[in-house]
């Protein structure tokens, strides 16, 4: 079973190297790479040069779903290893993905998760990565999105991904691949290393332009349906999603208390729902980084679910009255 790992790149090079480097010490060792250059302006296209790589490099900036569509047409693996520029693999990635499909004649794509560890150790890096970790280490068996940081699917039943420009590729390619009847697991033991560095700019961004995807996807796929039946839509839960509600209700009364301070309790209340929902992620950063973290996220935490709703909310209003924001 021949494995073609799949890089899309698009300004890596400060990662590019630690990433390809993973790729070429794993203890199984790939067919082919094929790294795909999305009219980078840095020296990512030189650094994939310097390894045994297919280098594709586009003409124009197609978005990163283009970008592995065009090297699965470049590919002759019968399986698909997708990961990011900014991802690192562990020696026994590629070992993990090959049993799994060996193991499951059914199974027609896996993906995995980061791991704890992030080589990054300002607060806003350690806290997005673990943030990540906690989400997807509490997910198991089957699931309906795909996560391009570590996926891997068999060719033959790969689905392109849209050629609508998104942030959110992979879980639209998950609700396709849904709807094909194809079999996604989640494989917890499959952990790679995220490089990415946040600071609290790009992790406000970042967590504004994701849901901002994530809700156009929703409204395309009648994620509604998904909530009520499965108890979310694709990696968001439940309890996710009614934190984001809580969380402006809190902020709008907490803003009107002057003049209805009769509202104090119903504030009280709602601060209480949300500590509630997010207690065991509270309880796991107190246990991997201690008191003064988990004190600092109370109040990011709050503040990303404010920053998440907005993304939400705009991305809902473009898609119902942009026509141009629908996705193809």
């Amino acid at each position: 079973m021949k494995i073609s790992v799949i890089i899309p790149i698009y300004n890596s090079a400060d990662t590019l190297e630690d990433s390809l480097r993973s790729v070429f010490s794993s203890s199984v060792k790939p067919f082919e790479v094929i790294v795909v250059d999305d009219t980078s302006i840095d020296k990512g296209a030189e650094i994939a040069k310097q390894f045994p790589v297919k280098l594709i490099s586009l003409e124009k900036n197609h978005g990163s779903g283009y970008a592995r569509n065009v090297a699965v047409d470049s590919s002759s693996g019968e399986i698909l290893l997708f990961i990011d520029a900014d991802v690192m693999v562990k020696k026994n990635t590629l070992g993990i993905v090959m049993d799994s499909f060996s193991n499951d004649a059914e199974l027609d794509a896996i993906i995995g998760l980061f791991s704890k560890e992030h080589p990054n150790k300002n607060f806003f890096s350690q806290y997005k990565n673990l943030y990540m970790h906690f989400a997807f280490s509490r997910i198991c068996g089957y699931v309906d999105f795909l996560f391009t940081s570590i996926c891997a699917i068999r060719k033959e039943a790969y689905l392109s991904f849209s050629q609508t420009r998104l942030k959110a590729d992979d879980t639209e390619a998950g609700q396709r691949y849904k709807i094909a009847n194809r079999k996604i697991a989640l494989n917890r033991d499959l952990e790679v290393i995220h490089l990415k560095a946040y600071n609290f700019i790009s992790f406000i961004k970042n967590d504004f332009i994701i849901p901002y995807d994530w809700s156009r996807i929703f409204l395309k796929y009648r994620g509604i349906n998904h909530l009520t039946r499965y108890g979310g839509f694709a990696h968001a839960k439940l309890n996710q999603i009614a934190s984001l509600i809580i969380s402006p209700i809190v902020l709008l009364n907490f803003m009107t208390l002057k003049f209805w301070p009769q509202n104090t309790i119903l504030v009280y209340m709602l601060l209480g729902m949300f500590l509630a929902l997010n207690t065991p992620f509270f309880k796991f950063l107190y246990k991997e980084k201690g008191t003064v973290f988990m004190l600092k996220s109370l109040i990011v935490t709050y503040i990303d679910m404010l920053v998440m709703g907005a993304g939400i909310l705009s991305g809902a209003l473009s898609y119902l009255f942009i026509r141009e924001k629908r996705i193809q």
